[in-house]
Protein backbone atom coordinates (compact mmCIF):
# COMPACT_ATOMS: atom_id res chain seq x y z
CA UNK A 1 0.00 0.00 0.00
CA UNK A 2 1.24 3.49 -0.82
CA UNK A 3 1.16 5.42 2.46
CA UNK A 4 3.10 8.54 1.52
CA UNK A 5 3.89 10.52 -1.63
CA UNK A 6 6.88 12.83 -2.08
CA UNK A 7 6.44 14.83 -5.27
CA UNK A 8 9.69 16.30 -6.59
CA UNK A 9 8.48 17.00 -10.13
CA UNK A 10 8.87 20.53 -11.46
CA UNK A 11 5.44 20.29 -13.11
CA UNK A 12 2.84 18.77 -10.80
CA UNK A 13 0.43 18.56 -13.75
CA UNK A 14 2.50 16.22 -15.94
CA UNK A 15 1.70 12.56 -15.20
CA UNK A 16 4.76 11.33 -17.16
CA UNK A 17 7.56 10.76 -14.67
CA UNK A 18 10.11 8.50 -13.04
CA UNK A 19 8.97 6.82 -9.85
CA UNK A 20 10.86 5.27 -6.98
CA UNK A 21 9.20 3.31 -4.21
CA UNK A 22 10.91 2.74 -0.88
CA UNK A 23 9.55 1.01 2.23
CA UNK A 24 8.00 3.68 4.43
CA UNK A 25 9.64 2.31 7.60
CA UNK A 26 13.07 3.36 6.33
CA UNK A 27 12.25 6.90 7.46
CA UNK A 28 11.10 6.07 10.99
CA UNK A 29 14.13 7.92 12.37
CA UNK A 30 13.22 11.19 10.63
CA UNK A 31 11.83 13.93 12.84
CA UNK A 32 8.01 13.87 13.03
CA UNK A 33 7.80 10.79 10.77
CA UNK A 34 4.84 8.46 11.07
CA UNK A 35 6.16 5.22 12.53
CA UNK A 36 5.67 2.16 10.31
CA UNK A 37 6.34 -1.48 11.13
CA UNK A 38 9.83 -2.56 10.09
CA UNK A 39 9.67 -5.25 7.42
CA UNK A 40 13.07 -6.45 6.21
CA UNK A 41 11.42 -8.76 3.68
CA UNK A 42 10.55 -5.83 1.41
CA UNK A 43 12.78 -4.76 -1.45
CA UNK A 44 14.85 -1.71 -0.48
CA UNK A 45 13.94 0.16 -3.67
CA UNK A 46 11.66 -0.30 -6.66
CA UNK A 47 12.36 1.93 -9.65
CA UNK A 48 9.93 2.60 -12.45
CA UNK A 49 11.54 4.79 -15.14
CA UNK A 50 9.53 6.51 -17.86
CA UNK A 51 6.13 5.66 -16.45
CA UNK A 52 3.03 7.56 -15.42
CA UNK A 53 1.55 8.25 -12.01
CA UNK A 54 -1.52 6.00 -12.63
CA UNK A 55 0.59 3.09 -13.91
CA UNK A 56 2.95 3.32 -10.95
CA UNK A 57 0.05 3.33 -8.49
CA UNK A 58 -1.57 0.37 -10.24
CA UNK A 59 1.69 -1.60 -10.08
CA UNK A 60 1.76 -1.32 -6.28
CA UNK A 61 -1.89 -2.11 -5.51
CA UNK A 62 -1.30 -5.78 -4.72
CA UNK A 63 2.17 -5.46 -3.16
CA UNK A 64 2.67 -6.24 0.48
CA UNK A 65 4.07 -3.60 2.79
CA UNK A 66 3.78 0.13 3.26
CA UNK A 67 5.55 2.24 0.64
CA UNK A 68 6.63 5.81 0.07
CA UNK A 69 6.22 6.89 -3.56
CA UNK A 70 8.72 9.42 -4.92
CA UNK A 71 7.86 11.25 -8.13
CA UNK A 72 10.58 12.81 -10.27
CA UNK A 73 10.81 14.48 -13.66
CA UNK A 74 11.75 11.96 -16.33
CA UNK A 75 15.18 13.52 -16.85
CA UNK A 76 15.96 14.14 -13.20
CA UNK A 77 16.95 10.71 -11.85
CA UNK A 78 20.19 8.91 -12.49
CA UNK A 79 19.53 5.62 -14.26
CA UNK A 80 21.39 3.58 -11.62
CA UNK A 81 18.70 4.41 -9.03
CA UNK A 82 15.99 3.12 -11.34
Amino acid sequence: MIVNVIDRRTSKYNVNCNVIFEPAWQYNSCKDATQFKVDDSLESIIGMPNTTVPLAIAAMVDRDGEWTMYLYDQKEIESDRL
